[in-house]
């Protein structure tokens, strides 16, 4: 006897863009979601893969251009004094964890580790890379 599990809706809530604090946003302003949904909806969930089959993206699709991040802050409020502080604070926040990832231990092996690498010729170092990152528990770190 085969177990099945079967979904007939969906329910999409829609949560406001806000200000976000992430350091890990390589440049411009973090955003992230608020808190309350602004909106919620039920369908079908034919209905609903059938329509977003095409509006589907992926990889660095993904990634919205600083202006567009900035804009949709300050649709929903901010001011231009708000998002340039969170800026100045998540760069602070990441000049810290560089600095505190290269003064570890670990930030000085990785820091050996680079310097070999890039004494080597390239197609190995190349492989060596791909090598690493194939292996699960290879954990990759970069600093900013």
């Amino acid at each position: 006897m085969t177990k099945q599990v079967a979904f007939s809706t969906c329910t999409i809530q829609e949560y406001p863009v806000i200000l976000g604090d992430n350091p890990a946003c390589a440049n411009g302003v973090p955003i992230t979601l608020g808190w309350e949904p602004v909106q919620s909806s039920t369908t079908e969930v034919e209905l609903h893969d059938f329509m977003r089959a095409k509006q589907r993206r992926h990889g660095k699709e993904l990634i919205l251009p600083v202006q567009d991040r900035t804009q949709m802050v300050m649709s929903a409020g901010a001011t231009m004094e708000e998002v340039a502080d969170i800026v100045l604070q998540v760069d602070q926040i990441r000049k810290e964890r560089a600095e505190t990832f290269n003064t570890s231990d670990f930030g000085e092996k990785m820091q050996v580790f680079q310097e070999k690498l890039e004494r080597l010729p390239k197609g190995i170092a190349k492989n060596l890379l791909k090598l690493g990152r194939s292996n699960k528990h290879v954990v990759g770190a970069r600093s900013a």
